[in-house]
């Protein structure tokens, strides 16, 4: 488990600007931005398309720095660590669903969720195990050798979840992993989700544009020109 002190938000944003050039011009994404996630609670980032919710997610998880600011995840200050140091983080602590899944089309749905205990050198009995637990949690237990070209929309985003879950992260970052579903199928995945991160006892914090699952959430936060807005009331959406 990754320590912070009691009295502090298990993840701290401070004075986040982040910008990328585009032909000439320089194009501000993040502006000055400030955040606190609480351990164990699940954030909804909602916001118009271009507003930065998906390099906010990049930003936090460190596959992406901020051109200035500090992120802490715990007592990590993830902005002080190079480039092999915040990938062995994101390895042991951190899980991601993405909206277009990003499996591998040459590995078996079982091999798929096994992959992030390879790479922590886990994948051993329990680890077997513990991913075949989880395909069965998330309905696919038939499935384990079939490739995810074979799978619907709906079964790619569950193998995802799974994929994500496997190693046990103590924060799960999600972007839009609905966005590519229909509506029923989305709101299974979704079901299933809040289901998982409850029993698994996990931070998450899911950029969506799905007001269904914002009323879910412990928290909403919107994006709006760079900056997260005051938490919205829940009996307001």
């Amino acid at each position: 488990m990754i320590p912070h002190s009691a009295d502090d938000a298990f993840i701290q944003l401070q004075d986040i600007c982040k910008s990328y050039r585009e032909g000439e011009r320089r194009v501000e994404v993040l502006q000055q931005l400030h955040a606190k996630f609480d351990r164990g609670k699940t954030t909804a980032v909602i916001g118009r398309s271009g507003s930065g919710k998906t390099t906010l997610l990049n930003i936090i998880s460190g596959m992406d720095l901020p051109d200035s600011g500090s992120i802490r995840i715990g007592n990590a200050n993830l902005t002080r660590m190079n480039d092999h140091e915040r990938t062995l983080f994101r390895r042991y602590h951190i899980g991601f669903i993405f909206q277009f899944f990003n499996l591998i089309p040459t590995m078996t749905v079982f091999e798929n969720v096994l992959f992030p205990l390879q790479l922590t050198d886990k994948a051993d009995a329990a680890g077997h195990e513990r991913a075949e637990t989880l395909l069965k949690q998330v309905g696919l237990a038939g499935v384990m050798t079939t490739f995810p070209d074979q799978l619907s929309g709906g079964e790619r985003q569950r193998v995802a979840i799974a994929r994500a879950l496997v190693h046990r992260p103590e924060l799960l970052l999600a972007d839009e992993p609905t966005g590519n579903l229909d509506q029923e199928t989305g709101r299974a995945v979704l079901d299933l989700m809040r289901q998982l991160v409850a029993e698994y006892q996990q931070t998450l914090i899911m950029v969506t544009h799905s007001m269904l699952f914002a009323r879910q959430a412990d928290h909403v936060l919107t994006m709006d020109r760079g900056r997260l807005l005051e938490s919205i009331r829940q009996d307001a959406l």
